[in-house]
């Protein structure tokens, strides 16, 4: 049985740390978009539609809420990037589909005549980062495993979380270790991890 993952305390929350001058939260269904009307000129839906149980219901109502030139901005996770599905579904419990570049496209094109691909990569340096830090805290631990030992004890303890997570905060991503490229370029800054894509021109009715 299908249940809802619409959740009206998390709109509460999203209102209490997100509020801002000009920003509105609703409570409503991403399938059917019935509490707006619209036209807009831009809807963004950032790794949302894997979520839901109807993806096309979605790719359906944004069309109609956009404007004539009106453009819908969306990413979901690239299924090269993911956990292989179980049982012919999802690893992630709390996704309900996951897309091959050529799979998400089709979807997307059955909804709007203008689809341009683009891909957000995990870059090559945050890899080699984390594996780094990864590395070197296994080497420093085994270097003198006695003394890891009375550190993780009171009153050291404190300190010593603080010095690992300093060390691990090395590897840490920022906005430049996921940027959105060109398809044809994607392999020179990582590896695929979302898809994007620039969805114009909404076919009504769906084709």
């Amino acid at each position: 049985m299908q249940q809802s993952h619409i959740d009206p305390k998390t709109i509460q929350q999203a209102m209490t740390y997100f509020a801002g001058d000009g920003v509105e939260f609703l409570v409503d269904d991403c399938e059917q978009l019935g509490q707006v009307t619209g036209p807009f000129d831009l809807i963004c839906s950032f790794e949302n539609i894997e979520h839901l149980y109807h993806p096309e219901r979605f790719l359906h109502a944004a069309g109609r809420l956009l404007a004539a030139d009106g453009i819908l901005l969306i990413s979901t996770p690239d299924r090269t990037s993911t956990p292989p599905f179980v049982n012919g579904r999802p690893k992630n419990p709390f996704h309900m589909h996951e897309w091959y570049e050529d799979e998400f496209y089709s979807l997307l094109s059955r909804h709007f005549a203008g689809v341009k691909m683009y891909t957000q990569v995990e870059t090559t340096a945050l890899r080699s980062r984390t594996a780094a830090v990864s590395v070197l805290s296994q080497l420093l631990r085994w270097h003198n495993p006695v003394a890891t030992f009375f550190l993780q004890r009171r009153p050291f303890r404190s300190r010593y979380r603080q010095l690992w997570k300093q060390l691990a905060d090395l590897a840490a991503p920022s906005i430049s270790d996921y940027p959105v490229v060109s398809l044809p370029v994607a392999t020179l800054f990582g590896t695929s991890a979302f898809h994007v894509a620039v969805c114009r021109e909404p076919r009504s009715p769906v084709e």
